[in-house]
């Protein structure tokens, strides 16, 4: 399906793999929930299939979870390969398997002195397999909140509790836990200085859809300054 995606769109096709983490949606959709240990197993020999399913060739594989026989995929993906995101920030193995094999290793709901360690965790996973650590990108999956005043923020705080109620409740515990809010200045600078720590892209979420007034300010006065984020 990626391979497809990524012919059809010419190219533009990134695919996000992982572990796995919501037991509930598994159990909802049928979907076997192995314990953690397993589960990162799977993601490692998961992505040594794509990557060679992607190569053209006729793959074999054999895995403890997966196993290929000579076999070929089409079509073929239009990139080669097409960039392969993973996330996750456990130090010992999860951080290794990304070093491994992906293009991009994306922290989530993180400050930026987490971001900066596992930052340093994943360039010593690097190095150790003879890896150039400045050929793994890095970006951020972060909350966002932002307003003109106090009122707009607090919204903004409240309709994210009201998908997520462990997010804090106030700014100062917002920024308390490194996630960017307030202004449209200070999220420009609680940015670039996620940006300066080796933030390449960032994924802001926004939990109230119906809520277009933030996204059109977050539009015209926030991302302007990100033209390459």
């Amino acid at each position: 399906m990626a391979a497809s995606v990524d012919a059809l769109s010419g190219g533009r096709f990134e695919l996000g793999i992982g572990a796995g983490w919501n037991e509930g949606e598994h159990r909802m959709f049928g979907i076997d929930f192995p314990p953690y240990k397993t589960r990162l197993e799977m993601l490692d020999e998961g992505a040594q299939v794509i990557k060679a399913l992607w190569s053209g060739k006729p793959a074999t594989f054999a895995g403890k979870h997966y196993r290929l026989e000579g076999a070929e995929a089409y079509p073929l993906p239009a990139q080669s390969p097409p960039p392969l995101i993973m996330g996750g920030k456990g130090e010992k193995r999860t951080l290794r398997i990304v070093a491994t094999h992906a293009t991009e290793w994306n922290c989530s709901y993180s400050g930026i002195e987490i971001f900066r360690h596992k930052s340093r965790v994943l360039d010593e996973h690097c190095a150790a397999i003879g890896r150039d650590p400045m050929t793994l990108r890095r970006s951020m999956m972060i909350p966002f909140v932002l307003g003109r005043d106090d009122k707009a923020i607090q919204r903004n705080i409240d309709a994210h509790r009201r998908m997520f109620p462990s997010l804090p409740a106030t700014l100062d515990d917002w920024l308390a836990r490194g996630f960017p809010g307030g202004s449209p200045s200070q999220m420009v600078d609680q940015l670039k200085a996620l940006e300066e720590a080796g933030a390449a892209r960032f994924m802001l979420q926004h939990n109230d859809l119906d809520d277009l007034a933030t996204l059109e300010l977050l539009a015209s006065e926030v991302l302007p300054h990100f033209p390459n984020t």
